[in-house]
């Protein structure tokens, strides 16, 4: 087992093992709380009958809400319906709301948490890669608004995490791919040697990849919790990405758009001067490499109305992560006309 804490406005405990969740049980027992879980329904029915039945052993009252893990179940008829559910269980801020799923569900489920009641104590127990290497921890939650994605939301800190390794096992590779998009974001943004482990070992070192992930993320987290500065530049590929995604009505997924996000800046970043050819060969080669796709399939005015109500603009400005060099990304500030003009460069391979 690895432990280590995320310190932001709210401490967050992070365990990562085999077994991970397995210390969960006794601290409910301990604390004498219901947990009420928000499940995506997939993993749940591989693995929730081991949960529920360590639940009952203990002793501890549960209520079990499956949802469908799509992007476009991210909206307020989903958030409604859970709202409701934790009324009529008498869920109340002593208990605990536990997200078992990916990112999507970790989503709901931390918006919820945030809100009900004014908020109440969150768990996150992810089961797919993205999830365990970025969004366990960290905060941001979010529900979409028509095909304008995450922008209603909260950043509210898990108070317990679980990443179980052990979930690997039975992961399809489309979703092992999607999460080294953020494997791969944060490897460039601040964790070279990282970049390199991926470069030499591709994916049979995913254990140690989700842990140095993770550790990446909680340096930026600590220091920036609110995206006012630093933490920005864990954006690096999601302006474009939640563009995309949203043009496609999310038949593009997170990991797809991040690895086309990332793609076109690399090659924006390269044209307008910010890092040098070889830089940006690496990361292609990177990609390549590993099977990724990171061909875009719209236009960049395709992709302009999703930008304009991108939540990282403020007034008439977007402020997007530029690539140095691996391990090193800074933000520049942009007005519309110059981020139009940065994409198209980045479309233009």
């Amino acid at each position: 087992m690895f432990n280590f804490l995320c310190k932001a406005s709210k401490t967050t405990d992070i365990t990562i093992g085999e077994n991970a969740v397995s210390s969960l049980f006794d601290i409910l027992e301990e604390e004498r709380a219901k947990v009420f879980i928000i499940a995506d329904i997939v993993p749940w029915n591989l693995y929730g009958k081991n949960i529920i039945t360590k639940l009952k052993n203990k002793g501890i009252p549960y209520s079990v809400l499956t949802i469908s893990s799509e992007d476009k179940n991210k909206n307020y008829t989903t958030f409604a319906y859970c709202i409701s559910k934790l009324t009529e269980n008498s869920i109340d801020k002593n208990d605990y709301i536990m997200a078992f799923g990916g990112g999507v569900t970790g989503d709901v489920a931390g918006y919820i948490a945030s809100v009900y009641k004014r908020g109440i104590k969150y768990i996150f127990v992810p089961t797919n890669l993205l999830a365990m290497a970025d969004s366990c921890i960290g905060g941001k939650n979010g529900l979409n608004y028509g095909n304008f994605k995450n922008i209603v939301g909260t950043v509210y800190q898990p108070d317990l995490v679980y990443v179980n390794l052990e979930y690997l096992a039975d992961m399809p590779k489309k979703l092992i791919t999607n999460g080294y998009a953020e494997i791969i974001k944060h490897a460039i943004i601040g964790d070279k040697a990282l970049f390199n482990n991926v470069k030499l070992n591709k994916f049979s070192k995913i254990k140690e990849d989700v842990k140095a992930s993770l550790l990446v993320k909680k340096k930026y987290v600590e220091k920036d919790e609110f995206s006012f500065g630093e933490r920005r530049c864990l954006d690096l590929g999601h302006t474009v990405s939640h563009a995309v995604e949203s043009k496609s009505e999310y038949a593009v997924s997170h990991g797809q758009g991040v690895i086309t996000g990332i793609a076109i800046n690399a090659i924006a970043s390269y044209k307008n001067g910010f890092c040098t050819k070889a830089v940006m060969d690496e990361i292609l080669g990177l990609f390549n490499d590993l099977g990724l796709n990171y061909s875009c399939p719209y236009s960049v005015n395709d992709i302009m109305p999703y930008l304009i109500n991108d939540k990282k603009k403020e007034g008439d400005n977007f402020y997007i992560p530029i690539i140095e060099k691996i391990g090193k990304v800074r933000v520049v500030n942009m007005s519309q006309l110059q981020l139009k003009s940065f994409i198209t460069s980045g479309l233009n391979s």
